[in-house]
């Protein structure tokens, strides 16, 4: 069952990034769209950043200063927008 939950976050991760790329892409490129792509690029982050963390078992000192440095769950900015 874990599995299958880590499968559908990455998935998800996938969908979003590319649902964003394809709003960036856009030929009319309104506001609405690009703001859009940012909530969901943002979102696909944080889904990344849960599948990383359920599925990598013994992470590097070089992930675990990565991890530290840059966090990936960033779902503060989206009250704002």
């Amino acid at each position: 069952m874990r599995d299958f939950l880590n499968i559908l976050l990455a998935l998800g991760a996938l969908q979003g990034f590319i649902t964003s790329i394809l709003l960036f892409t856009y030929k009319q490129r309104s506001h609405a769209n690009r703001l859009l792509a940012y909530i969901t690029l943002i979102i696909s982050l944080a889904c990344l950043n849960l599948y990383f963390l359920e599925t990598i078992v013994n992470p590097g000192p070089v992930w675990k200063v990565l991890a530290a440095v840059i966090p990936l769950i960033i779902l503060m900015p989206l009250g704002p927008l």
